[in-house]
């Protein structure tokens, strides 16, 4: 195999951060009947990593680029394939991703560090199973759906219903509720409030643990360093209505 070692200054701007910083970036121009040409594999940056050793093999340190390819970048498709899943990762400059990010997500987690996956024209069980727990929802809906992966927030997921529009979280089984009011916080810029199938279920919020810093010229415009997270990076709190306050899930925090 032929190729070039690409400078991850190129890639700025065009992807979330790990995917720059995080990984080698290797341009195909031969890749005999492994890889494809006119391809960008991403690969380990260190050249000791596990992942360049042949598995099974006696002759340590033996490289075996094949396997060491975590993601591909067809430069024809201009598509970011995860090799193992076959999923899809969608463009940070899309218009969909924008609209995700303005509304929903950015209340959690910078745009570089959100990521944005379609599932692969194979679905596989995990994702079916996801889909169906959803009202109305069949199997003809899985492609149709997309998931986002928050990695500095413990890798949180959410699943997003192309056609309802209604965003899961996998970790707590809630959906985003359209309406983040919830007569508390007033002014907050970030956190997202989730609720449950039934109003039977208390709705919860999920706060960014970073330093909070209040607007001097708008006493209602608080926001949190989602930049800078905290650790654990972000809280959890259950809204009791009928003691009209926040109990946090942990012990970490007091109720509010």
């Amino acid at each position: 195999m032929k190729a070039l070692l690409v400078p991850h200054i190129f890639f700025e701007k065009d992807f979330p951060d790990w995917f720059i910083f995080g990984h080698s970036h290797w341009f195909v121009l031969d890749g005999g009947r492994y890889y494809e040409k006119n391809s960008i594999h991403f690969q380990p940056v260190l050249y000791n990593d596990a992942a360049y050793t042949a598995k099974g093999s006696k002759n340590v340190g033996k490289i075996t680029m094949m396997r060491a390819s975590f993601f591909t970048l067809n430069l024809g498709s201009r598509e970011m394939v995860d090799i193992s899943t076959s999923r899809r990762l969608l463009d940070i400059r899309s218009d969909i991703f924008n609209e995700l990010f303005t509304k929903v997500f950015g209340r959690l987690s910078p745009q570089e560090f959100v990521h944005v996956w379609s599932p692969s024209p194979d679905t596989n069980e995990e994702d079916r199973k996801m889909a169906l727990e959803f009202p109305n929802s069949t199997i003809a809906d899985v492609p149709s759906w997309l998931t986002i992966q928050l990695p500095r927030l413990q890798n949180l997921r959410f699943d997003i219903s192309c056609a309802s529009g209604h965003i899961q979280s996998r970790e707590f089984k809630m959906t985003v509720c359209n309406d983040q009011n919830f007569g508390s916080l007033l002014g907050l810029k970030h956190g997202i409030l989730l609720e449950g199938v039934s109003d039977d279920i208390n709705k919860i919020f999920l706060c960014p643990h970073g330093k909070v810093t209040r607007n001097s010229k708008n006493e209602h415009d608080i926001s949190i360093d989602v930049h800078n997270l905290r650790s654990p990076a972000f809280f959890r709190y259950e809204i009791r209505p009928e003691l009209c306050d926040l109990k946090a899930c942990s012990p970490d925090r007091l109720s509010w």
